[in-house]
């Protein structure tokens, strides 16, 4: 798995477009967020519907980002529920650009219409620059 190179093979557009459906979705549910050496790790309340979304997401992503590593604990009773991403080396830094808070809605901007037209534009142009250096190594 080493010889895995740190790139997602989806497109600017895909990734975009599937942005929901995937981790910076995923993340966006989380209640915590905790650094770890080579990656994160997100807590999530209890709950057996985000427990199925977690397996789903998990199994989205480790086709278009095979590098990943993937390790959820759900603790006992009414315990959080965790996932840990983590990677090779640069893992921790595509995972920052992909799920970071400088990507994340505003919680008391409730864009309609053309707002929510910019936000997105705002949005794909961000990813695009943070984005830009991992799809070029991709590519070779």
């Amino acid at each position: 798995m080493s010889d895995i190179p740190v790139a997602c093979s989806l497109s600017l557009a895909e990734l975009v477009a599937r942005r929901g459906a995937l981790l910076p979705g995923l993340t966006a549910q989380a209640q915590a967020r905790e650094t770890l050496p080579q990656g994160f790790r997100w807590r999530f309340a209890p709950s057996a519907a985000l427990l199925e979304r977690i397996t789903q997401v998990i199994d989205s992503e480790r086709q278009c980002c095979p590098f990943l590593r993937f390790d959820v604990t759900v603790e006992g009773g009414d315990g959080a529920m965790w996932l840990a991403v983590t990677g090779p080396t640069g893992t921790r830094e595509l995972l920052e650009a992909v799920t970071g808070r400088g990507l994340q809605p505003n919680p008391q901007m409730q864009p309609t219409g053309r707002s929510r037209l910019a936000l997105l534009a705002r949005a794909a142009l961000l990813m695009a620059k943070r984005w830009k250096h991992w799809f070029v190594r991709a590519r070779r």
